[in-house]
């Protein structure tokens, strides 16, 4: 039993801490001790690897992070379409810078003119392929950046907020570590998990949940 006194005005008030509800709890996964909060937006204890996201309001499992170019979360259930999503504008912007400077470059090839003028003649005959050429370029270093640090971060059996927050000093610390096989495995082909929202609830006034 625990009390705390606090002042308030010039009175003295007696706050029980006996009534608290615990905000966290120990659980075990996989032989480790893991420590996990109740979330007071959500209603719920979190689950392992969860966080609450401030820009979709909820608790995400297995939370990444939250994508503004898709305006959603990259959690448990779309981390594999996200990271295939990625590896393939990698290779659609190689595609496109490939196929455009070919084009340009048989372009000039053809031409009547050689040496520095056919490069210009190639320009002027085809301002879209330089156009798109110069786009590809500069935007694949970003790319590729991003679909290597997620393959890195695959290998390990990380998430970028475990990454970021440096939860684990090693990947063998983790719970979730499966080694580099096991872990490609479990995030490209993971089992279809089930959706933790039932749209087709019919909600009462007597629900907790229950809003106009």
């Amino acid at each position: 039993y625990e009390i705390s006194a606090c002042l308030v005005g010039s009175e003295m008030c007696i706050r029980d801490r006996s009534t608290t509800k615990p905000t966290q709890k120990d659980i075990q996964v996989n032989g480790q001790l893991l420590s996990i909060s109740f979330c007071e937006t959500c209603k719920i204890w979190r689950p392992p690897r969860a966080s609450h996201c401030s820009f979709c309001n909820n608790c995400i499992q297995n939370f990444d992070h939250h994508c503004p170019w898709i305006g959603n979360c990259v959690g448990k259930r779309n981390y594999r379409f996200f990271y295939l999503f990625v590896i393939s504008v990698c290779f659609n912007c190689l595609y496109i810078l490939g196929i455009t400077v070919m084009h340009l470059v048989l372009l000039g090839k053809h031409s009547d003119v050689k040496g520095f003028h056919a490069f210009t003649y190639s320009i002027s005959h085809a301002p879209v392929s330089l156009a798109l050429a110069i786009l590809a370029f500069f935007s694949i270093w970003s790319i590729i950046g991003l679909a290597g640090f997620h393959s890195y971060l695959i290998c390990l059996g990380r998430t970028t907020y475990e990454e970021l927050k440096n939860i684990w000093d090693s990947p063998r610390d983790s719970p979730y570590y499966r080694g580099c096989c096991g872990n490609l495995a479990h995030a490209l082909c993971p089992p279809s998990y089930p959706s933790a929202l039932d749209f087709r609830k019919i909600i009462s006034q007597n629900d907790d949940h229950y809003s106009v």
